[in-house]
């Protein structure tokens, strides 16, 4: 059953209340609860319901993706660059989740400095281990805690069916595959996943902010060059897909259809089609290259509906889909096509009528919501 406006505003309310009053020494609540919000997107199914669950070992590589640039040095002002701290617990100690993280990044097999997608494919092994670290992490401290608001135990994001007296023997057993007796599943209260999905362009922004505040609290630094920092899409690392990701589109741009160039304004620069401020996807899925002032222009806009047909057909189209393939095995990287066209119908399929989104140059026109249902073919 779809729920109302009202239940709609007072979750978001809620969760206000959560971020202010939750009583959290690190950063981890907000890492949550983006995570939470984002496998709900990933998990939009093609008749447009959100999921009943997801699990902890889920939650754990997408913590780690939100926390991945996090563990870069930051470069302070007449300062040696160094990892931000996020516990403000205790001064000088590092939440656990960040240690783990960096410690795996300086044991990669391709560099420290590499990014998320080529990391985890480079070295698989590492990567379960750190998964391993980092859901045990999110078990014992944030999951049981996260809805406790003063004394009380609201659980009206989602329920577990364990406290913080989990031990880690059980957990271990459960990821080695020698026990089934520790249930992994995180299991929404009725509509959550579908509020996540309808407040993501609102709740995102907002909880960003507070982490931001958060961090600088901590490191006596600047909030607004932070907050940049801190959850900024990584365009270096992006740049080596220019031309194989230009070959696939002709050599056009993707949203006006004319030659690509080198210099200018016509040089051929990797957007990310479902903005990134919308939902952070760096797979290849959600990747089109465009000139620099088709890219300029379209920021961080929702794209139009003959945009949207274009990147639906794209990625459904099974020799793109195969060429995705060679390149994501070229360049360790990721395809992302469930993901991508999930979250793509998440945020298409609930925008309000009145809606604009960016045709080309300053040019924005209202959704069409039959439209958008007949490109995500829901009826």
């Amino acid at each position: 059953m779809l729920a109302n406006s009202m239940e709609v505003i007072s979750f978001a309310e809620r969760i206000m209340t959560l971020l202010e009053q939750g009583r959290f020494t690190s950063t981890y609540k907000y890492a949550v609860l983006l995570s939470l919000m984002d496998l709900s997107m990933e998990k939009f199914t093609r008749t447009g319901m959100a999921p009943d669950s997801v699990t902890t070992r889920q939650l754990a590589e997408k913590v780690i993706q939100l926390y991945w640039l996090q563990t870069n040095p930051y470069v302070a002002t007449s300062e040696e660059p160094f990892v931000l701290f996020q516990n403000a617990g205790r001064k000088g100690a590092q939440a656990s989740i960040i240690k783990h993280i960096g410690e795996y990044r300086e044991k990669s097999k391709i560099g420290g400095f590499s990014p998320y997608f080529s990391a985890k494919h480079a070295d698989k092994t590492g990567f379960s281990k750190l998964v391993d670290k980092v859901e045990w992490t999110l078990i014992e401290m944030p999951l049981p805690r996260l809805q406790r608001m003063g004394a009380s135990e609201r659980n009206f994001i989602y329920s577990i069916t364990w406290d913080d007296s989990i031990k880690k023997s059980a957990v271990n057993s459960y990821q080695k595959g020698t026990s089934n007796t520790f249930n992994n599943l995180i299991r929404f209260q009725p509509n959550v996943s579908s509020f996540f999905v309808q407040l993501s362009g609102l709740l995102r922004p907002l909880i960003q902010r507070d982490w931001a505040m958060r961090v600088a609290e901590t490191n006596n630094l600047e909030e607004a060059k932070l907050q940049a920092f801190i959850f900024r899409a990584n365009r270096s690392s992006t740049a080596k897909l220019n031309m194989p990701l230009a070959e696939l589109q002709n050599g056009k741009c993707f949203y006006c259809g004319k030659a690509l160039g080198l210099k200018g304004k016509s040089a051929a620069e990797v957007d990310h089609f479902i903005p990134w401020a919308r939902y952070p996807n760096d797979s290849l899925s959600n990747f089109v290259v465009a000139h620099n002032h088709c890219n300029g222009a379209k920021r961080d806009f929702l794209a139009y509906e003959n945009h949207l047909n274009s990147w639906i057909n794209r990625i459904t189209n099974p020799k793109t889909q195969n060429d995705f393939i060679l390149m994501a095995e070229k360049y360790q990287w990721e395809v992302g096509l469930g993901v991508s066209r999930s979250v793509g119908s998440a945020i298409y399929l609930n925008l309000q009528d009145e809606v604009e989104l960016w045709k080309v140059g300053r040019e924005f026109s209202p959704v069409s919501k039959n439209e958008v249902q007949r490109i995500f073919k829901v009826c």
